[in-house]
């Protein structure tokens, strides 16, 4: 038995090209999270942005639609600028399923997990224009499959990768984080380095197939969607919480940006809002590789960014804002983050944009 939504493309037809002036868009959402790798890797973010025709806009509102194109030329050069690849699984292991948001409540209100796959194949066209999901089944097994007709993306084995590994994440959501896929297809050539993908799906994993398909047991269709509001309020706030990243990190983060302008950022009001002790929080930090000033530099450091690109803030105002006791210190802390002054870095966002 085979389940399509309308106008699923068929994978044993040609590649056939959309017609000129039909534009897809794509969440921004898609792009989270892609300037921390910047940070961490010390890439040229406004460099790729202004090849790509990106706005920076694009990374600070929530909601917006960007041509499709412009949003994977962003990502391909990106792999390129950062050396990373593929950038597409990486960037896939960070998001999780943050770009579904604005349809979370109607993939998680399906009685099943077949139901809230069909509800993602009927409401993809929200959030990307240009994809196709379907999901068909034989007798064993069950294969969920992306679809596309436009060259740019067909032919983007970065947009496969982050395709596929969005997909993944999508289902492991759903199914809950014991699911086990079957297998993995995607169309470009196989890399040479194929220990992240088997890390990535734990599962083999074909290339130069046809198109993005993800298998795995058919009986997992008719399992109740993890998170399902059925479901325990426990287990429904433990999903969301994976899905956000809500961890000792994202929390930690989430409290130094809401009260770094008070001045409410130190070491003691933060470990005593999470409810720890300094001594608990510090050595929990230090369990994951990093410290209380790693994370402070790292909020200040992403919150400068935003703030530098906006014009009534002057760089005394920016300072005072991120805690700092004078512009000369956020000056210093700002050649060290991004190579340049802040006054050298709004220049040149000027004459960029």
């Amino acid at each position: 038995m085979t389940l399509n939504t309308p106008n699923t493309l068929n994978p044993k037809h040609p590649f056939s090209e959309v017609t000129q002036g039909d534009v897809p868009r794509i969440s921004n959402s898609f792009l989270i999270h892609l300037d921390r790798i910047y940070l961490e890797r010390g890439g040229d973010l406004f460099k790729v942005m202004k090849q790509a025709d990106l706005p920076y806009e694009t990374l600070l509102g929530n909601g917006i639609m960007v041509p499709f194109e412009h949003h994977n030329r962003m990502l391909e050069l990106s792999e390129i600028e950062l050396d990373i690849k593929p950038l597409g699984l990486v960037l896939a292991t960070r998001q999780l399923v943050a770009h579904l948001a604005p349809i979370f409540d109607v993939l998680l209100s399906q009685p099943n997990v077949h139901s809230s796959i069909i509800a993602l194949c009927e409401n993809l066209q929200l959030v990307a224009e240009g994809l196709t999901i379907s999901i068909r089944t034989d007798d064993t097994f069950a294969y969920v499959e992306i679809f596309t007709d436009y060259s740019f993306l067909y032919n983007s084995s970065t947009f496969q990768d982050h395709g596929a590994g969005l997909l993944a994440q999508y289902l492991r959501w759903i199914i809950g984080r014991e699911f086990k896929m079957q297998s993995v297809s995607v169309p470009h050539l196989e890399p040479r380095d194929l220990v992240r993908f088997r890390s990535f799906f734990g599962c083999p994993v074909s290339f130069g197939d046809s198109h993005i398909a993800i298998c795995f047991d058919k009986d997992i269709l008719t399992r109740s969607v993890v998170g399902n509001v059925k479901n325990s309020q426990k287990e429904y706030n433990q999903i969301l919480e994976w899905d956000r990243n809500a961890s000792l990190l994202a929390q930690l983060r989430s409290i130094i940006r809401t009260n770094i302008e008070s001045g409410s950022s130190q070491l003691s009001f933060v470990a005593d809002s999470m409810q720890l002790s300094k001594r608990t929080l510090q050595r929990r930090l230090t369990a994951r590789g990093t410290s209380f000033h790693n994370q402070l530099d790292s909020v200040r450091a992403g919150l400068a960014r935003r703030l530098i690109y906006q014009a009534e803030f002057d760089i005394a105002d920016i300072s005072l804002r991120l805690g700092y006791a004078d512009q000369i210190c956020f000056s210093r802390a700002f050649k060290r983050w991004f190579n340049c002054l802040p006054s050298e870095w709004r220049e040149l966002l000027k004459s960029d944009y």
